[in-house]
């Protein structure tokens, strides 16, 4: 299963909250906090974490349906330039990242063997929940023409993709913030269908 995040710079970099100890003793742990501190971009540190915490609790709430996000049980490891590792008590979930000067996505996954793919851009129309559909949409018919009349249902607030009637075996995950979107998906093993009590051909 995975989750993603993604964050627009132009908006959260308005404030210095690298600065705030009292709110970063909120949301990280000390060793995160440390990590924050002594980075040679304070902020950007702080919101590629944040974003990785983000886009971990997403995959934890698919496994657990609990719905109670605290970021300091979410406590995140920088592993390599764009890979990272969150660890919590619903599980360790891999993460890759992407940083740009106008945002930061990051993806997580609990499946360490299984391969995430993922895209992002800056939104084309203002209602951001319909672009960043619109942009798996369109992704998965120029990459994977095979599946046809495509559509995103909600369940729970969480998306399942659909061709026709049919809920194809792919995990998805979609964000937005600011003037940018993010989706990520992954191809579900049939274990993780079962684990997850949905079957690939479910009808709607």
């Amino acid at each position: 299963m995975i989750g993603n995040d993604i964050v627009d710079l132009k908006l959260v970099l308005l404030e210095d909250k690298a600065s705030n100890l009292r709110w970063l003793k909120k949301v990280f742990v000390e060793k995160e906090i440390e990590l924050i501190q002594n980075s040679e971009s304070p902020n950007i540190t702080l919101w590629r974490l944040w974003s990785m915490k983000e886009s971990a609790y997403k995959v934890a709430v698919k496994k657990t349906g609990i719905r109670a996000f605290n970021p300091k049980r979410f406590e995140t490891e920088i592993l390599g330039p764009c890979q990272g590792r969150v660890s919590s008590i619903y599980g360790i979930f891999q993460t890759t990242y992407s940083i740009t000067e106008d945002y930061i996505h990051s993806i997580a996954s609990d499946s360490f063997d299984n391969h995430a793919v993922s895209g992002q851009k800056k939104s084309d129309i203002k209602d951001l929940s319909a672009g960043v559909r619109i942009g798996l949409v369109e992704h998965f018919q120029n990459n994977k023409p095979q599946f046809i009349d495509l559509n995103i249902v909600m369940n729970e607030e969480i998306p399942f993709l659909y061709s026709g009637a049919d809920q194809l075996p792919f995990d998805i995950s979609l964000s937005h913030h600011g003037d940018f979107v993010g989706w990520g998906y992954q191809k579900m093993l049939l274990g993780e269908i079962k684990k997850a009590g949905r079957s690939p051909l479910k009808k709607r």
